[in-house]
């Protein structure tokens, strides 16, 4: 769905179904540990205890670092991407690493009298199950922004706010800009680049005879015509 100003919404059905599987991470060890069968179980020694209690912060911590993965603004799609990459590995580690304790000498999914193998798997596969799908489905997402031409999480320029979206993020963010946006500007080579930062990266990395525009000439004749910041 398209918002009222022609872009794609910022929160996708992707993004909400990863951070799901991130909170059930952090809050399941503490609904399901908190109580005398694991943390106040009397037969078990500190050390297991212990290393309970890590496994309790092991989740929230990657709870929290795939929120901050998912939701923290993105200069470029390639950015969003890589983050979206990030964040579904915090969101799948715990259980991958629960499925892995397996292996280790003498480990069991349960305490005696218990005798199941493996009942963890009920949450852990369709865990991982929904965040290959979230991811699935930002990527969709993304690779129709991309279509589109807008960036994610753009804001809009503040002097232009109904006619495009300009990036306040450097250089590479600026290409985001239509060629006929009133905050860009064209090189000698006919590549168009946006207004404030972009224009700025664009004069120290080009140099000043390589502009055309508001841009053009010394130094002490710059004016940033037009720019949005």
């Amino acid at each position: 769905m398209m918002t009222s100003r022609g872009t794609l919404p910022r929160s996708g059905i992707g993004r909400i179904l990863i951070s799901l599987v991130a909170a059930e991470a952090a809050a399941g060890p503490y609904l399901a540990d908190w109580n005398e069968t694991h943390i106040y179980n009397p037969s078990w020694p500190p050390h297991a205890k212990f290393h309970n209690g890590q496994t309790m912060s092991m989740g929230v911590a990657l709870a929290l670092a795939t929120f901050w993965q998912l939701w923290r603004k993105h200069d470029t799609l390639d950015d969003a991407r890589q983050a979206l990459d990030s964040a579904s590995l915090s969101a799948s580690l715990y259980w991958l690493t629960q499925t892995s304790a397996l292996a280790y000498p003498g480990a069991k999914a349960v305490d005696p009298p218990g005798t199941a193998k493996f009942p963890q798997w009920k949450f852990a596969a369709p865990s991982l199950a929904i965040v290959a799908l979230g991811n699935a489905f930002e990527r969709r997402r993304l690779r129709r922004m991309g279509d589109a031409g807008n960036p994610p999480d753009a804001a809009p320029c503040r002097r232009h706010a109904g006619e495009s979206w300009a990036r306040r993020a450097p250089c590479r963010a600026a290409r985001h800009l239509r060629h006929d946006h009133p905050c860009a500007v064209r090189t000698h080579a006919g590549r168009w680049v946006g207004g404030g930062w972009g224009r700025l990266c664009v004069l120290v990395g080009l140099g000043e005879g390589d502009l055309e525009g508001p841009l053009a000439g010394t130094a002490h004749d710059l004016e940033f015509e037009g720019a949005a910041a």
